[in-house]
């Protein structure tokens, strides 16, 4: 996220060098006829063994039927915590990365996919009302790759659809999150090619929930990623969007409700087509802010659905959300001191000194919220950079949070 949005957002480290080849492409036209596809009944994941380090082949494959619900997550029948890291397709040393994880007792990958390198090229409008989509069969190999090295490994894969830009990550095509051909006038509703500014990135993630075009364009890429891949075992869930960007919108209900309902329909469309597989969602920005007023009726009636929230959090009070009465941030704006870690620039940022405290009372006012729909909690991502003295505080203090809470988690990862 950039430091120049009004939300208050981050700017984080990049944790991955992302290699990206576009020499390869196929194409696909997207139907608007969704299918189904039955996903069998696997056996139960085996334990992972933290008492030792054990080979990887001594792992069950990530073979079992996960799902999300009673707020919590499952493995068949067994009620299951996840822990894990991110990662990002494509990157250098995958499997040493992934046989490192299992050993450490990981069960769990969030893989960052990129929508950019997904659809480096632009697509081309049939005149029929349906686009002809070019996707890069080198990077979508690596997905696959990936998800299946995982899996062989006995860790599941969260598949979380990102953005990326290059003013935070030099491997990324451009300042905007997604394929650079979304922020010129033919590919998108409005008819503006967009200014590669921040004022520019604000408008175009402003007016992205107002642009039909372009929301056809991601439900279409997201056809493409899950029929890619609901044949392969391991996929434990599909992320329908990382950190929503509401760019110029006002922070309210709102706005909050808009990325919510989008996020829906694009999950209706996933499960549609993998009926199975767990779905994960957020409000906005990547903290749960807006969660208090947040209508979560039609997640709950969708069913096998999951929270995701993100922890880079320092020193604060309560529950890290705005309790001013007053006006309509309710609930819906971050307390002062939420981003405190996690900061590069000059002068350094403080060093961490938050508490187990600190994370537990902000990560069970979210069970909590969650708890009336039966919506379990996902850590998506959590960290600290490595400059930070308190780095190994912030760690011990996050993950003690989790572990006296049983919440699922994924932290950064750079190998």
């Amino acid at each position: 996220m950039r430091a120049t949005r009004p939300s208050g957002s981050l700017r984080k480290r990049p944790p991955f060098a992302l290699v990206v080849s576009t020499a390869a492409a196929v194409a696909v036209v997207v139907s608007p006829v969704a299918r189904s596809a039955g996903v069998p009944a696997w056996p139960a994941h085996s334990t992972l063994r933290a008492s030792s380090a054990p080979d990887v082949s001594d792992f069950a494959a990530a073979s079992g039927d996960v799902s999300a619900h009673d707020g919590g997550f499952w493995i068949g029948s067994t009620r299951t915590v996840f822990h894990g890291v991110n990662h990002v397709p494509g990157n250098l040393h995958l499997q040493q990365d992934l046989d490192r994880m299992a050993t450490w007792g990981m069960n769990l990958l969030r893989l960052r996919v990129r929508w950019a390198s997904l659809e480096p090229i632009a697509p081309v409008d049939n005149g029929d009302g349906t686009w002809t989509h070019t996707f890069d069969s080198q990077y979508t190999q690596q997905v696959v790759q990936t998800i299946q090295g995982a899996a062989a490994d006995g860790i599941y894969v969260d598949v979380s659809f990102h953005g990326c830009n290059a003013d935070v990550d030099d491997s990324c095509q451009s300042d905007f999150p997604y394929p650079y051909w979304l922020y010129e006038a033919p590919y998108n509703s409005h008819g503006i090619t967009y200014a590669s500014t921040a004022d520019g990135e604000t408008q175009a993630a402003g007016d992205f929930w107002t642009d039909a075009l372009r929301q056809q364009f991601m439900t279409d890429a997201w056809k493409y990623v899950v029929t890619t891949v609901t044949g392969l075992q391991g996929v434990a869930s599909f992320e329908v969007m990382n950190e929503p960007d509401m760019g110029y919108m006002q922070i309210d209900h709102i706005a909050t409700q808009t990325s919510l309902d989008f996020q829906l329909k694009v999950a209706k469309v996933i499960r549609s087509l993998d009926p199975s597989r767990t779905i994960v969602f957020t409000t906005r920005s990547g903290y749960g802010a807006g969660l208090t007023h947040a209508d979560l009726t039609g997640f709950a009636a969708l069913g096998n659905v999951a929270f995701d929230v993100h922890d880079y959090g320092g020193a604060r009070w309560g529950n890290g959300f705005s309790v001013d009465t007053a006006g309509v941030t309710t609930g819906e704006k971050l307390q002062t001191l939420m981003d405190s870690v996690n900061i590069k620039g000059s002068p350094p940022p403080p060093p961490y000194v938050g508490t187990v405290y600190g994370h537990e009372r902000y990560f069970q006012s979210i069970i909590n919220l969650l708890a009336p729909w039966g919506i379990p909690l996902l850590v998506g991502e959590m960290g600290d950079i490595h400059e930070d003295p308190g780095i190994y505080n912030y760690y011990g203090t996050t993950m003690a949070a989790m572990d006296d809470l049983g919440v699922s988690w994924t932290t950064v990862y750079d190998g």
